[in-house]
């Protein structure tokens, strides 16, 4: 019984589910290129389909990921209540994850802290900034681009307030990691005086 019970229901829901994520990865794939070419509204359309598709327990990450990406293009179209809707869906999504400290996770509350900035709500803007740069000290060490990315988004957020001074630390811890990483003359480096 049980072994009819894995041919006919089982076996047939595991194929069904790894092409999901296959067509859902297509979805993804099509959306970068989409998005990259700045033909947003079908990036949009395309990262909604793969959502459909990432809806079982095992695609968790490239779900969050897909409603990351649908909250940045709202964003970007400063449709601030649509892109708020799908980031707090990835966060929904945050107890299905094995590792609350995921780096998906962290790409979450950067694009959370992008938007409220876009708001101007500094102190919820600066929240999802430090708990994406704790994430990232966290998982990939202080001296690392994503981390130096993080001072970097940190800096923006207190320049446009113009607190200047915590905008100059901020910037300045980004510099420095990316001087370590990268040289004292590298473009990424240089970056860190542009903001």
């Amino acid at each position: 019984m049980t072994r009819k019970l894995f041919l006919y229901v089982l076996l047939p829901l595991l194929l069904l589910n790894k092409l999901s994520a296959q067509q859902g990865d297509e979805y993804i794939r099509l959306a970068d290129n989409y998005k990259k070419n700045s033909k947003t509204d079908s990036a949009l359309i395309l990262y909604k389909k793969a959502t459909v598709e990432f809806q079982d327990i095992t695609s968790v990450e490239k779900l969050i990921n897909a409603y990351n990406q649908i909250g940045v293009i709202y964003t970007r179209k400063d449709e601030y209540d649509s892109s708020a809707l799908y980031l707090k869906r990835a966060l929904t999504k945050r107890p299905f994850l094995s590792d609350p400290n995921n780096l998906t996770l962290a790409t979450t509350y950067i694009s959370l802290g992008v938007m409220f900035g876009a708001q101007d709500n500094v102190e919820r803007s600066l929240y999802y900034h430090n708990k994406a740069l704790a994430i990232r000290i966290l998982k990939l060490g202080e001296n690392s681009a994503d981390v130096a990315t993080s001072y970097g988004n940190i800096g923006n957020v207190y320049l446009r307030t113009q607190d200047y001074n915590n905008a100059l630390e901020a910037h300045t811890k980004a510099m420095l990691i990316r001087e370590k990483i990268n040289g004292k003359t590298s473009p990424e480096v240089a970056q860190s005086y542009v903001g």
